[in-house]
């Protein structure tokens, strides 16, 4: 992009970049203002708008959807090795290109790699790193085993071994949401996967993530994504994610 300002309203989806040049960069939205500069990567949430002001910057982006997770403003992060996420993002841009048919489930599990080393460089780079280390192995037990109906909070505690009121505090302090929330986004997301799929009954959707039965999928699912699992079925629009450079 070249020298200007640019205004963008809320979109109805998350947005990650990574800045592969930047000259005078700057984002401001309400409340806040960063300067960008080369390798740092920018999150911006869904229904948050924001003016970009830059002379010259040239992005890798990544669109995708984020259920149960609410954010006030742009979040900035500078890897302390920026090339290692840049060559991640490129592996999007070409998996996306290669169009093969799994290629957003590919897309998608580059972005959770990115995602991932983003917290755990974060934690153990600042003031937080003692409270996320401690709550580490629920978190990687929660990605492993989110699909488990029987997976507790409490399970979930003894794991870091704490007290469960004091590991719901200190997971929504780093999360920005309760264990129980965090687990259900998860769920929902992979069963809409699922329902894009178009393969599985209703009943094995719920089943394979995590929920007692479909009556009750159906209401969770509802509640979070505004659509019945039926109509989702018929126009997956809502989840599908959109991967652009």
């Amino acid at each position: 992009t070249d020298m200007g300002r640019h205004h963008t309203d809320g979109r109805n989806c998350c947005a990650l970049s990574y800045r592969l040049e930047a000259e005078e960069t700057v984002f401001e939205w309400k409340g806040g203002r960063a300067e960008i500069g080369v390798g740092d990567i920018c999150f911006a949430p869904a229904g948050v708008g924001f003016s970009r002001t830059t002379k010259h910057d040239a992005v890798l982006v990544v669109h995708f959807e984020l259920f149960g997770a609410d954010f006030a403003g742009i979040e900035v992060f500078t890897p302390s090795e920026p090339e290692t996420y840049r060559e991640l993002f490129q592996q999007i841009l070409e998996t996306y290109e290669k169009n093969a048919p799994d290629r957003d489930c590919a897309c998608s599990a580059i972005l959770y790699r990115i995602l991932g080393k983003i917290c755990v460089e974060k934690a153990d780079g600042n003031g937080e790193s003692r409270e996320f280390a401690r709550i580490r192995p629920a978190c990687e037990y929660i990605n492993a085993h989110y699909c488990d109906a029987d997976l507790t909070v409490a399970q979930l505690a003894a794991l870091c071994g704490m007290s469960e009121v004091y590991f719901r505090r200190t997971f929504e302090r780093e999360f920005g949401m309760s264990p129980k929330k965090y687990i259900t986004s998860l769920r929902i997301k992979k069963a809409a996967s699922m329902l894009e799929a178009d393969y599985f009954t209703l009943a094995e959707v719920a089943e394979r993530t995590g929920f007692c039965d479909a009556k009750y999928f159906s209401t969770v699912f509802r509640r979070v994504t505004g659509q019945t699992p039926a109509r989702y079925g018929i126009a997956p629009c809502l989840m599908k994610s959109r991967w652009r450079r």
